[in-house]
Protein backbone atom coordinates (compact mmCIF):
# COMPACT_ATOMS: atom_id res chain seq x y z
CA UNK A 1 0.00 0.00 0.00
CA UNK A 2 1.23 3.26 -0.99
CA UNK A 3 0.32 6.29 1.09
CA UNK A 4 -0.24 8.64 -1.73
CA UNK A 5 -3.17 6.25 -2.84
CA UNK A 6 -4.53 8.64 0.20
CA UNK A 7 -3.70 12.01 -1.41
CA UNK A 8 -7.57 11.86 -2.21
CA UNK A 9 -8.77 12.34 1.16
CA UNK A 10 -6.63 15.59 1.82
CA UNK A 11 -9.12 18.52 2.41
CA UNK A 12 -11.99 16.93 2.76
CA UNK A 13 -13.80 17.60 5.54
CA UNK A 14 -13.27 15.62 8.30
CA UNK A 15 -17.36 13.69 8.44
CA UNK A 16 -17.10 13.28 4.81
CA UNK A 17 -13.31 11.31 4.89
CA UNK A 18 -15.12 9.45 7.69
CA UNK A 19 -18.19 8.81 5.61
CA UNK A 20 -15.65 7.80 2.46
CA UNK A 21 -13.82 5.36 4.71
CA UNK A 22 -16.72 3.80 6.38
CA UNK A 23 -18.76 3.00 2.60
CA UNK A 24 -15.69 1.79 1.05
CA UNK A 25 -14.99 -0.13 4.50
CA UNK A 26 -11.49 0.34 4.95
CA UNK A 27 -10.41 0.47 8.75
CA UNK A 28 -9.14 4.06 10.38
CA UNK A 29 -8.92 6.36 13.02
CA UNK A 30 -8.03 9.62 14.12
CA UNK A 31 -4.59 10.37 15.55
CA UNK A 32 -4.68 13.79 15.51
CA UNK A 33 -7.37 16.61 15.84
CA UNK A 34 -6.01 19.90 15.22
CA UNK A 35 -3.22 20.45 18.61
CA UNK A 36 -4.61 17.44 20.54
CA UNK A 37 -2.91 13.68 19.70
CA UNK A 38 -5.30 11.23 20.87
CA UNK A 39 -4.29 8.20 22.16
CA UNK A 40 -3.83 5.45 20.12
CA UNK A 41 -2.56 2.12 20.49
CA UNK A 42 0.97 1.09 18.69
CA UNK A 43 -0.31 -1.98 16.59
CA UNK A 44 0.72 -1.93 12.84
CA UNK A 45 -2.43 -2.59 10.80
CA UNK A 46 -1.12 -2.19 7.30
CA UNK A 47 -4.95 -1.28 6.06
CA UNK A 48 -5.94 1.17 8.26
CA UNK A 49 -5.66 4.86 7.57
CA UNK A 50 -5.01 7.32 9.99
CA UNK A 51 -5.93 10.51 9.91
CA UNK A 52 -4.75 14.11 11.18
CA UNK A 53 -7.30 16.72 10.87
CA UNK A 54 -7.02 20.70 11.29
CA UNK A 55 -9.82 22.89 11.34
CA UNK A 56 -12.59 20.19 10.11
CA UNK A 57 -10.18 18.95 7.56
CA UNK A 58 -8.01 15.93 6.58
CA UNK A 59 -4.21 17.14 6.48
CA UNK A 60 -2.45 14.10 6.44
CA UNK A 61 -3.95 10.52 5.54
CA UNK A 62 -1.11 7.43 6.26
CA UNK A 63 -1.59 3.56 6.34
CA UNK A 64 -0.60 2.04 9.61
Amino acid sequence: MNNHELDYLIGMTEFMALETLQNADIPYRTVRRDSLVNVVTSDLVPERVNLSVDNGKVTKAVYG
